[in-house]
């Protein structure tokens, strides 16, 4: 029996599911080709970053407040109470020992040396005077021409001069050395560092005003 013969005593439905059969085969050997030969897209491969992992350093900052301060300061004050009428350096100027820094108006000061100077001055005539007495009625006491009593008066009178001469030299003393105290002086050299005291001020003695950083 041949194809062709066995084709033709084959029922006709066979035939027709065969040949479907067949046609549904090649399409699909037809599609397969055709996936199987068209091109794949390229595989895209990310971008990543590197880095080099190592060791770290750990660096631990502290803050604390705090003052810096020079190893040597002189915190200068007036020794007597005044106004402050001139100041003579700012911060940061430099400074010798003895450089005046500031004064204070002496008017006051200077009215009480005068007066202490007046004072020094009569206590001086006064004992001069209680000397010139005292040494004349010794003389009389020696010859017998005054009693005990005058001569002692006397004497008294020139121990009291003598004590009043001397409390007057003492206080004429401290006056002067006041005109001296109302000029404010550096002790050393250096630098100023601060300044509180201004013109116009009015301060008491011990104040601190001016700070030196001795060099």
């Amino acid at each position: 029996m041949t194809f062709k013969t066995f084709f033709e005593n084959m029922p006709q439905k066979k035939v027709v599911a065969l040949s479907a059969s067949a046609l549904i085969l090649a399409a699909g050997w037809q599609l397969y080709n055709v996936i199987a030969t068209k091109p794949q897209p390229a595989k895209v491969i990310p971008l990543v970053r590197t880095i080099t992992v190592g060791e770290m350093s750990t660096i631990t900052t502290d803050v604390y407040p705090g003052e810096v301060r020079g190893r040597y300061e002189s915190n200068l004050a007036f020794q007597v109470a005044g106004k402050i009428n001139n100041r003579y350096v700012n911060i940061g100027d430099k400074v010798t020992a003895g450089q005046v820094l500031m004064t204070i108006d002496p008017k006051d000061i200077d009215q009480a040396l005068a007066a202490s100077q007046a004072q020094l001055a009569s206590a001086i005539a006064n004992q001069k005077l209680a000397a010139d007495n005292a040494e004349r009625f010794t003389k009389l006491y020696k010859g017998g021409a005054v009693s005990q009593a005058v001569y002692d008066q006397y004497q008294t009178q020139l121990d009291a001069a003598n004590a009043t001469l001397r409390q007057a030299q003492a206080q004429a003393t401290v006056d002067l050395n006041k005109t001296e105290y109302t000029k404010l002086r550096s002790d050393a050299n250096g630098v100023v560092a601060n300044i509180i005291g201004e013109i116009g001020q009015v301060t008491a003695a011990g104040n601190p005003l001016v700070t030196v950083v001795q060099n």
